[in-house]
C-alpha cells in the first residue's frame, strides 16, 4: 500500500475473514462480531472473502451483507488459498486497524482485542515489515 492509500484510511476497524466451506459458522461469527465491534470503534466493517467455497457459504455471505450494512462480501473466482483471500481483504479494508480472523469460530470475537492499536513493525534497515515478521534492529 502506498502512502496515498494509507493516508486515505479512516479511523476504525476492518475485520477480514477468509471463508472456505463455512456456511454453518458464518452467521454466528458475524452476529458475535456485530455485538462486539460497536463498543470498540465508532466505525467498523466485516469483510467476508469467499475463497471458492463449494458449499452454500456465498449465499450465506450475501444474506449477511443484506442484513448488516457493515458486512461486505467478496467472491473470489476460484480457490486461491487463505493467504490470498487475506491479501484481497486487507487491500480493500477502509480503516486504520485490520484484524484477521478464521471463519470457524476458533478465534472468539469476544476474546479478540478489538481495541488494538497499530504497531509499527520495522526491519533492521528501518523499512516497514508485515505483522508476525517483526524484526528488532540489531545492536551495532
Amino acid at each position: 500500500m502506498d502512502s496515498a492509500n494509507i493516508e486515505s484510511l479512516r479511523d476504525g476497524i476492518s475485520v477480514v475473514v477468509p471463508v472456505y466451506n463455512s456456511e454453518g459458522s458464518l452467521t454466528p461469527l458475524v452476529e458475535r462480531l456485530v455485538a462486539v465491534l460497536p463498543s470498540s470503534a465508532a466505525e467498523w466493517e466485516i469483510l467476508l472473502i469467499n475463497d471458492g467455497s463449494l458449499d452454500r457459504s456465498w449465499e450465506v455471505i450475501r444474506a449477511l451483507a443484506a442484513r448488516y450494512p457493515r458486512v461486505l462480501g467478496i467472491r473470489m473466482l476460484r480457490n486461491f488459498g487463505q493467504h490470498n483471500a487475506l491479501l484481497a481483504g486487507t487491500r480493500i479494508a477502509r480503516f486504520t486497524v485490520t484484524i484477521t480472523m478464521d471463519d470457524d469460530l476458533q478465534h472468539q470475537p469476544a476474546r479478540t482485542s478489538c481495541t488494538a492499536r497499530p504497531t509499527p513493525f520495522l526491519t533492521a534497515s528501518g523499512a516497514t515489515s508485515s505483522p508476525g515478521l517483526r524484526s528488532e534492529p540489531s545492536a551495532s
